[in-house]
């Protein structure tokens, strides 16, 4: 019998999580690694490797060295733009949202 463990005891970054609860569970890697590339000026490189008999993957998200600042409609236009389903991205616009709220009333 084969059992997955995900306990993130003290935390868990995306990359993680991606690797973990998606990748290692048989989605497609070709495709998440292209939809995030196309999303964003990232790249994706996914490695299997073996650490004291345990199979993992090592999922590397390289970011430029200089991030870009987006606005609020500029990050709504990138979301409307990677033409996720539409739960996934009704339920981004809706965290954006939030955030953007937030700061707002942070600001005032």
């Amino acid at each position: 019998m084969k059992a997955r463990v995900f306990n993130p005891f003290s935390g868990a970054s995306g990359d993680m999580i991606l690797g973990c609860a998606s990748l290692d569970l048989g989605a497609d890697r070709k495709a998440i690694k292209e939809l995030i590339e196309a999303s964003v000026p990232v790249s994706v490189d996914v490695k299997e490797f073996l650490k004291k008999g345990i199979k993992a993957l090592d999922v590397r998200i390289k970011v430029p060295d200089k991030e870009p600042t987006r606005t609020y409609p500029e990050l709504v236009e990138v979301i409307k733009d990677a033409k996720l389903p539409s739960k996934v991205e009704e339920s981004a616009l809706d965290i954006f949202l939030k955030m953007a709220a937030y700061q707002f009333l942070r600001e005032i």
